[in-house]
């Protein structure tokens, strides 16, 4: 009696699982059906020099005419001189007229960017300059410049002209 009685619990457990096998639901498809999900934001990067300085600071640097460069704190400070909320730890050299010329040719060319992508860390700074009424800021270290507008920070990767920016950092501290 007992043998009938677990061959009959382990029959009725094979058919349990069975059924409850069949009736699971389908796994959702591997690739999501929408743009983004639900709480993802759609990250957008700039294409173009247009969209990444905007138009009222491009014409800024066509208009600057003079420049100042400073040593700055890679943290943001509410204390003390700052550039763009970065304390100024040293000034350094005004720009001379040729090398405004060359870092306004810089920021306003489309090569000097890696459009549309972004490095994975944070921008630490290390020189501002004053372009006019422009900032801009350098982190050597990421190869990042920010351009700070409109209360935004716009930050981009200036690989391509790395060496060109060593080279006037170099000449001004």
């Amino acid at each position: 009696m007992k043998k009938i009685f677990i061959i009959a619990t382990v029959l009725l457990s094979l058919c349990s699982c069975q059924s409850s096998q069949s009736e699971q639901p389908t796994k959702p498809p591997m690739t999501p059906t929408k743009e983004s999900s639900p709480g993802e934001e759609e990250m957008s990067f700039p294409k173009t020099v247009e969209e990444y300085l905007g138009t009222k600071t491009i014409s800024a640097i066509r208009k600057a005419e003079s420049g100042e460069s400073v040593k700055v704190g890679s943290r943001k400070s509410n204390s003390g001189s700052l550039l763009a909320g970065y304390p100024i730890l040293a000034k350094g050299k005004d720009l001379s007229k040729e090398q405004v010329e060359s870092l306004k040719k810089l920021l306003l060319d489309p090569n000097s960017y890696i459009f549309p992508s972004a490095k994975k860390v944070m921008i630490a700074p290390k020189y501002g300059i004053t372009l006019g009424d422009v900032i801009v800021l350098i982190d050597s270290s990421n190869l990042l410049i920010s351009v700070p507008s409109d209360g935004k920070s716009k930050i981009e990767d200036y690989d391509p002209i790395k060496l060109k920016v060593q080279t006037l950092l170099n000449e001004l501290f």
